[in-house]
């Protein structure tokens, strides 16, 4: 395996905050950490040549020049890259690779997810109003006997992880995400929406459970940001979370220091997860006894 020697590390991607060489530093010292939430998993990146400010784009297919070494997987019609060794991640992030984006099943299980996720996206500015809806989440998760791990997604939002176990479909899992996201809109529509309509959503905070699919992709754990600040996508304790905090301040220059004190808190997503098939089962019960 040859090395690529890494060049521009000047260049300036965080205007007045970070340059290409601190975006390298940065995958370099988090790589062992990060690269057990990609592997496996085929990955889109948002690169970013020219910097944040500069238009950036989506690269899913591995672009002419990717080195042999570099794993390739085949979906669908097209080929895909897989993160797999730390000469991976360090290659995309020479060629301005920031944000890292994976889908919620292990290749070549396309269609069968190892967590479900909530994904909420706040609709106005402040982090308290996101921070009660995870909490909503995780009530009525634990209720339901299943674990959650809440991370940041490097923007506005939180996400909520279940690590499940493999042996059911996104479709079969569609119908619990779809029941526990309008029993929390229920239960407080002034503050929750499932409407997908941005203009209809107001002030409330949307939480999506339809981008949980194959071949959706989700913001991937300690990925830095296209943001001003450069934050990072990081996992969180749920009494962060009660506390409430504010997502910029972990970012690719503080991440490194974080996880030497904490580590890994989104160790226990990659275990095996629940078997949620008996309680797919008593929901589908429920459902047959409500119809008419």
């Amino acid at each position: 395996m040859k090395t690529v020697l890494p060049q521009n590390l000047g260049k300036v991607l965080w205007p007045g905050v970070f340059t290409k060489g601190d975006l390298l530093e940065y995958l370099a010292t988090v790589g062992t950490v990060m690269i057990p939430h990609l592997k496996d998993r085929p990955v889109t990146v948002i690169r970013y040549p020219d910097g944040i400010e500069e238009e950036g784009f989506f690269q899913k297919h591995p672009p002419p020049g990717t080195p042999d070494w570099v794993t390739r997987v085949t979906i669908g019609e097209g080929e895909a890259i897989v993160i797999d060794r730390l000469e991976t991640l360090l290659w995309l992030g020479q060629l301005g690779a920031i944000e890292y984006h994976v889908t919620f099943s292990r290749f070549p299980a396309v269609d069968r997810p190892t967590y479900l996720v909530f994904d909420l996206d706040p609709s106005v500015e402040g982090f308290a109003a996101v921070c009660r809806v995870a909490l909503m989440i995780r009530d009525v998760l634990t209720r339901l006997g299943l674990p959650s791990y809440p991370k940041t997604s490097g923007a506005t939002g939180i996400q909520v992880y279940v690590p499940i176990h493999g042996s059911v479909t996104f479709e079969q899992t569609r119908p619990l995400m779809r029941t526990i996201a309008k029993y929390c809109e229920h239960r407080a529509p002034e503050l929750i929406t499932t409407e997908r309509r941005v203009r209809a959503r107001g002030n409330r905070v949307y939480i999506d459970y339809l981008q949980h699919a194959p071949n959706k992709t989700l913001i991937a754990p300690y990925s830095p940001r296209a943001v001003p600040t450069a934050a990072v996508s990081a996992p969180l304790q749920w009494e962060e979370v009660e506390r409430g905090m504010a997502p910029e301040n972990w970012t690719i220059a503080t991440m490194a220091k974080r996880l030497q004190k904490m580590g890994d808190l989104f160790a226990p997503v990659l275990d095996p997860g629940v078997d949620i098939r008996p309680l797919l089962q008593h929901l589908d019960e429920l459902s047959s006894k409500r119809s008419p």
